[in-house]
């Protein structure tokens, strides 16, 4: 057995992953080992070469105060923060400002104020109830401040993110940048830092979060320098037999159906090939609806997905087509709400 660094693992994955032969790698996530966060310069030469530039100590973790948010807000943490994520879509700015104070950068380095939050048991305590309101309990109404909470938290990590990224960009003396670890799975965060950073080119890894270590350690004991992702389909193949619905068709006759069945209002699963890694759909395991349908929206949230109506889904548009060009600017202004953060 061989024991290799959690954060090194993360790093090692995701530059591997990547299209790059030097990068600027950020790592950003909950806890592990007495870190919570790092920053590397990779390279590819004889082997992968990384070299470390800065780690974030614990109890400083900008994953963490997403989780301790996350229960806060009556989900699960460590599981059910992409729901948060869709919250803060539909948030005022009352609690931005008092946020922020909160959790900082403060000379390259995130700094958490311990004294609201407890991550070793309730997440968050009195002193952030003061300022954010009570525990919303599970299965409770969702209410205005909620959703301000949400958008505080959300807005705030990714200031804190774009102030870190900057920090590895500068550190490494790179244009490109890697990101990995739990937070790198929240995609509103990917999208500041693709904006924002200043990075000329970004590679977030599918399995972003731990699972992707284990393809990081793996590659500390056997790497081949110049492999990278180039096919993120490695699960299993389609079997379709086993959902318990029919196939109605397969092939290219399956585009042609599934059009038909659009636009006569049906709700439409497609599967194609081998499932894609990590936890986002990218294509081979999809639900499709037709957007132009008046309630599809809380008929897959309710029917379908059974989760709360303000969850959000992601468009499919031609590529090299803007969602305006294809729909009515007004009904586009709805998707965007909708899938803002998503």
């Amino acid at each position: 057995v061989e024991h290799h660094d959690h954060y090194a693992c993360h790093a090692r994955a995701v530059f591997a992953a990547s299209p790059f032969e030097e990068a600027a790698v950020l790592v950003l996530d909950g806890v592990a080992e007495r870190w919570t966060g790092a920053v590397f310069h990779a390279r590819r030469g004889a082997g992968i070469v990384l070299r470390s530039l800065m780690r974030f100590p614990f109890p400083h973790s900008l994953g963490l105060v997403y989780a301790a948010v996350t229960a806060h807000l009556g989900f699960v943490p460590n599981r059910e923060e992409g729901k948060v994520l869709a919250m803060g879509a539909f948030g005022d700015d009352r609690f931005s400002e008092a946020f922020r104070s909160l959790c900082r950068v403060e000379v390259g380095m995130p700094r958490v104020e311990q004294g609201p939050f407890d991550f070793a048991g309730w997440w968050t305590l009195p002193k952030f109830e003061r300022t954010f309101g009570p525990r919303r309990d599970p299965g409770g109404p969702f209410l205005s401040e909620h959703f301000a909470l949400a958008r505080a938290l959300q807005t705030t990590v990714e200031a804190c993110g774009l102030d870190l990224a900057g920090e590895a960009l500068s550190r490494s003396g790179c244009g490109n940048l890697c990101v990995a670890g739990g937070l790198a799975l929240n995609p509103a965060l990917n999208q500041a830092l693709v904006a924002r950073s200043g990075c000329r080119r970004f590679y977030a890894f599918p399995p972003g979060g731990d699972a992707g270590t284990a393809l990081g350690a793996a590659l500390a004991v056997n790497a081949d320098p110049s492999w990278s992702l180039t096919n993120p389909f490695l699960g299993s193949s389609c079997a379709p037999v086993a959902t318990g619905h029919p196939v109605l068709a397969e092939g290219n006759a399956a585009i042609e159906k599934a059009a038909d069945l659009l636009i006569g209002g049906a709700l439409v699963g497609v599967c194609r090939g081998r499932a894609e890694m990590g936890p986002r759909a990218l294509g081979h395991r999809s639900i499709l609806a037709d957007p132009r349908r008046p309630g599809v929206k809380e008929r897959l949230n309710r029917e379908v997905k059974r989760r709360e109506a303000f969850q959000p889904f992601a468009p499919a548009v031609l590529a090299g087509r803007r969602l305006d060009e294809l729909i009515d600017a007004e009904i586009a202004l709805l998707v965007l709400q909708h899938i803002a953060g998503c």
